[in-house]
């Protein structure tokens, strides 16, 4: 009797090699064939493609439809750790001021590269960690606040392959607060009216949240008191009235300044005249 052994080679299964990706990225792997065996993967599935984007290995199996010959294959799948990207929280600051933008990202353990855009006026400010910006309102003192939103964009490379992501922040630009003398300049007073209250002429009255003095912008003179809060008094008795004779008298600038609820601040100036009595 005679007894006839047929060999038949095993089927071939190549899932190629172990591949990375990122986190917002998904992984086809093949497992060939056409359709003409029957497929058994460790994650359950029994299809010959699956997709996915969980790290771990994939293990795919096999068998010819005829004689029920087995292969197997697997494959290593590496996520990358997430990448976020920080821009900073929203700000608030007032025309011609300056916000730093700091670049920060996660996993902060692996180094970054950053590009920065204001996206407002689609302006690239570049690859630098930080940046001074002084964004600007350019409505009138007291007018509406303008908004500025800024790009932040960031890769991290792991493993070979770059991830990336993308946060924003918004600055809010308050415009200065209006602030104004009136009358504008300040009436001319003789040596005998004695002190003036200036109170009366400031505009905004906001109690502590103006002062008022003179000399120049940076340097105080004497010449104003703030006795309490809304009693500004320009010290006219200060002055010798022998120093006022024939012709001459005594100007000074004299500042108002506010600060708003922003904190945003704004001045004004406006002269004081002292003639001779």
């Amino acid at each position: 009797d005679t007894v006839t052994i047929y060999k038949k080679p095993l089927p071939v299964v190549d899932l190629g090699p172990d591949k990375r990706i990122c986190t917002y990225d998904k992984m086809k792997f093949d497992a060939g064939h056409a359709d003409t065996v029957f497929y058994k993967w460790n994650s359950g599935d029994t299809t010959r493609e699956i997709t996915k984007n969980v790290k771990g290995l994939y293990i795919v199996t096999i068998t010819d439809t005829v004689w029920l010959c087995k292969q197997n294959d697997t494959v290593e799948l590496f996520v990358n750790d997430t990448v976020v990207s920080i821009a900073g929280a929203d700000k608030a600051i007032c025309h011609q001021d300056t916000m730093l933008l700091v670049a920060q990202h996660r996993p902060a353990s692996i180094s970054a590269t950053y590009r920065w855009t204001n996206i407002t006026t689609g302006t690239l400010l570049g690859a630098s960690f930080s940046y001074k910006v002084s964004p600007r309102n350019i409505n009138s003192p007291g007018g509406a606040p303008v908004y500025f939103n800024y790009e932040l964009y960031t890769k991290v490379t792991q493993g070979g392959v770059t991830c990336d992501n993308l946060d924003t922040m918004q600055i809010k630009v308050n415009a200065l607060p209006r602030v104004w003398w009136d009358p504008k300049p300040l009436k001319s007073q003789c040596h005998a009216f004695g002190d003036i209250p200036l109170y009366p002429f400031v505009n905004p009255k906001a109690g502590k949240d103006i002062s008022v003095w003179a000399g120049t912008r940076k340097v105080r003179n004497t010449m104003v008191d703030s006795l309490a809060a809304n009693q500004f008094i320009y010290r006219t008795t200060s002055i010798n009235n022998s120093s006022l004779q024939n012709g001459v008298f005594r100007q000074d600038k004299v500042y108002l300044q506010y600060r708003d609820s922003n904190k945003c601040i704004n001045v004004d100036s406006t002269t004081q005249r002292i003639n001779g009595t």
